[in-house]
């Protein structure tokens, strides 16, 4: 278990203080525009390890009961950080996300092989916020401390980030997977589902009086984007779980996660069932207003 007590709480004092710190605060243009001035003049610049790229921690467990999952993405000097909260060990169903961005530079490298990095954070009022960690490179994982003020916390060795490739095309189907197999129903909807193992899922819709043209789309779950009715996929278990990656007609990145939960999408009331439950992500992002869930039919 991860104790994030004493730093988390440093972490949101900071952030909630941060107005009031000018001494800590550069202002930038109006509505968070980007800064007219180096926010980092004066720092000591250092060459610092290949971070470039999207990286994801795992769904690990804090010390107030609740999981949390990190996103951290570089790219040419600049940032975006998301730190998502959730009450379930699946991390499934959200509780509270914060997002931070702006722009890093590396300023020293620490005797524990750690380095020192600086951040920018862009501020909704127009002034950006500096803060700081450590971070350490180390066999293809990133470990960091917490955003902190003063002495920097040693790096979280129990949440590894590790960089996000996409599904990798598999060979073979992996052993390991959730049995989706079972009809069920909400609303107007009313399908059944059929699986082969973890290599495929037949998803059969059946007809109703607002389905007269029911469908049956069969998935392949190997990661390898195919094209299933009008839509190109990439369908693949991950942590049992089933996955469906696509673009939606934004050209955002689309992933759903499905998965057998007794309380879906938060749901007021519930009757002790396994609901079938569709979570989603966009560009990243959980969310809420997409979740949906499905009743077993009997």
């Amino acid at each position: 278990m991860i104790n994030f007590s004493n730093s988390q709480t440093k972490r949101f004092l900071f952030i909630g203080v941060a107005l009031l710190v000018s001494a800590c605060s550069v202002k930038g243009g109006d509505n968070g525009a980007p800064l007219t001035s180096d926010p980092f003049n004066g720092k000591t610049r250092i060459a610092g390890p290949q971070v470039e790229g999207e990286w994801a921690s795992g769904c690990v467990l804090g010390s107030g009961g609740t999981h949390r999952q990190v996103a951290i993405k570089f790219q040419g000097g600049k940032f975006e950080r998301v730190e998502t909260d959730y009450s379930d060990s699946a991390c499934l169903q959200s509780a509270k996300t914060t997002a931070f961005k702006g722009t890093f530079i590396f300023s020293k490298q620490n005797a524990d092989n750690s380095y020192q990095i600086e951040y920018a954070i862009a501020m909704d009022n127009g002034w950006t916020q500096l803060t700081e960690e450590k971070l350490i490179l180390e066999n293809d994982d990133i470990f960091i401390s917490e955003f902190q003020i003063g002495e920097l916390a040693t790096v979280n060795r129990q949440m590894p980030l590790k960089k996000k490739t996409g599904p990798t095309p598999i060979s073979t189907a992996p052993t390991d997977c959730l049995n989706y197999s079972g009809r069920f129903m909400m609303n107007t909807d009313d399908f059944e589902i059929t699986q082969t193992s973890c290599a495929q899922v037949a998803w059969a819709d059946q007809p109703t009086y607002f389905n007269n043209n029911p469908q049956t789309l069969t998935y392949i779950a190997d990661g390898v984007e195919r094209t299933y009715g009008k839509r190109i996929r990439k369908v693949y278990f991950e942590n049992q779980l089933l996955n469906f990656s696509y673009k939606n007609s934004s050209n955002q990145n689309v992933v759903e996660k499905w998965s057998f939960q007794k309380k879906p999408c938060n749901l007021y009331n519930p009757d002790g069932s396994d609901y079938l439950t569709r979570a989603v992500w966009i560009d990243g992002q959980y969310s809420s207003r997409s979740c949906a869930f499905w009743s077993r039919h009997h």
